[in-house]
């Protein structure tokens, strides 16, 4: 059978309890805390990062086709393709 203890016992028991692992328990919550925020910022910013990627790459294949098509019509102009 348990052993029955009293208010006052278990009150003694849980400070013992909290000033021998108390520390090392918040300190523990709290890195706990900042992996979880970190790994999300981290997240959102290569997230991000990627998107802004994804823009300057489109915006460089709309630029190089443009610059193709104006050296074709260019091309087109000259005495060389004219007679070829």
């Amino acid at each position: 059978m348990g052993v029955a203890y009293n208010d006052d016992e278990t009150l003694d028991q849980l400070k013992t309890w909290w000033q021998r692992y108390g520390t090392p328990l918040l300190l523990l919550i709290a890195a706990l805390l900042f992996s979880v925020a970190g790994w999300k910022w981290w997240s959102s910013k290569s997230l991000n990062d990627a998107t802004a990627a994804q823009g300057l790459q489109q915006q460089l294949q709309a630029a190089s086709q443009r610059l193709s098509l104006n050296a074709e019509d260019k091309a087109a102009n000259t005495e060389f393709q004219r007679i070829g």
